[in-house]
């Protein structure tokens, strides 16, 4: 490995040290959204025994939380264990059998009616469920390395 090699995997090591400290260390609850910091860091240390050193200044700027809507349905597990409850016990293992069955025969589709599967949707859309979330803004640091 070249000297310049070894530096470039050393500063990466570094950097990538320095990630998992941050990921575990900042607490992004602190900063408040649409502010702006001027950040300058100066970091020494050593990867392996090479002594690394660099300095970098920039704007680091916190975007404003933001809300949307978030939409999730019933799980398919549940609403056909749902719909086998209106079938006999002794009939529900062969239901689906001849669920599973009908659709390899039918090449991945099930063959159904039209108006049943109008019924259907029209029921799925009255399954979903809607709530609104709080997205946090988005939180970026432009910088310069100097070092």
């Amino acid at each position: 490995m070249t000297s310049d090699s070894k530096t470039s995997a050393a500063r990466a090591a570094l950097f990538a040290a320095l990630g998992q400290l941050a990921d575990r260390e900042g607490d992004r609850s602190q900063l408040a959204g649409g502010r702006q910091h001027e950040v300058s860091l100066a970091i020494k240390g050593a990867v392996d025994d090479q002594p690394l050193f660099t300095i970098c200044r920039g704007q680091l700027a916190i975007g404003v939380d933001a809300t949307r809507v978030s939409s999730s349905a019933c799980s398919s597990a549940e609403l056909v264990a749902h719909l086998l409850t209106f079938i006999p016990k002794t009939r529900r293992a062969a239901a689906l059998t001849q669920l599973v069955e009908a659709y390899r025969l039918a090449g991945g589709k099930l063959p159904v009616e039209e108006e049943l599967k109008a019924a259907a949707e029209t029921a799925l859309k009255k399954l979903r469920q809607e709530k609104t979330i709080t997205v946090r803004g988005s939180v970026r640091y432009d910088y310069e390395l100097t070092a």
